[in-house]
Parts: structure tokens; C-alpha cells; sequence
């Protein structure tokens, strides 16, 4: 009888336990990396992952068909989203309302803060300060 029998299964058990959690995490990558990407056929990519996968050419097909580029595109912001407009203006000028999104802004307004802003550069060349740069 071996007086350490009890720590050398529980070591045993542990090794066990982690060689399954890698194993099992490996299985299932290509389902991860498809979900993660956000790849357009996520689902068939997971179900031939759990069905075919232990074929090895299976988990072989899953993982490139999960490398693939078929990416779902990002939701576009809105184009009147207060966030998407910039912070630089002119003093006086205003965001537009999101309700009305950038329709609303008129060439002319823009390019009288392009001119206010430069105006404001050349009368502090002129006394030496420094220009104040309000749009970065």
C-alpha cells in the first residue's frame, strides 16, 4: 500500500481535469473563432463543429471555413448621431440637432468657421502669440 496515494490521484485528477479543459477548448475553437470574428455563418460553422469535428477533417473544414472573410460589417452610426459630430467650432456655431443630422449644416456655415478659425490664427501671428488650434 503506497502512503501517498491519496496526493499522488489528486495530482492525477488535476492533470486530468486541465488535459480535458484544453482539449474540449481546442475542439470547439473553430466555433470560437467564428463567433468571435462575428462570421455570417456562425451557426452551421458551430453545429458542423460539435456533429463532424471529432472526424478531424471536419474540425479541419470548420477551422478555415471560420477563418474565412465573410465578417458581418459593423453597425454604421447615424450620420445626425450627436457623437459623431466634432467637437471644433467656431465660437457661436453649434452641433446640429440630431434630428435634423448633417443636412442641416450648410456649406456657408462651415465656411465661416474655416474663416473665423483662420482669422483668429492670423490676428495672434500678427500680435506673436501663439495660434490657438481648436480643430486637432
Amino acid at each position: 500500500m503506497c502512503l501517498y496515494g491519496g496526493a499522488h490521484m489528486a495530482s492525477h485528477l488535476a492533470a486530468e481535469w486541465i488535459k480535458t479543459t484544453f482539449l474540449l477548448g481546442m475542439y470547439f475553437l473553430p466555433g470560437y473563432i467564428a463567433w468571435h470574428r462575428k462570421v455570417n455563418n456562425f451557426m452551421p460553422i458551430f453545429l458542423t463543429n460539435v456533429f463532424l469535428g471529432w472526424t478531424g477533417i471536419g474540425w479541419i473544414i470548420c477551422l478555415i471555413w471560420s477563418l474565412s472573410n465573410h465578417v458581418r460589417p459593423q453597425a454604421a452610426r447615424s450620420v445626425g448621431d450627436q457623437a459623431t459630430w466634432s467637437t471644433c467650432s467656431a465660437p457661436g456655431s453649434q452641433a446640429p440637432d440630431s434630428t435634423q443630422g448633417w443636412a442641416s449644416v450648410s456649406a456657408t456655415t462651415l465656411d465661416d468657421t474655416v474663416q473665423k478659425d483662420e482669422e483668429a490664427g492670423e490676428s495672434k501671428k500678427k500680435r506673436g502669440e501663439k495660434a490657438d488650434h481648436i480643430c486637432a
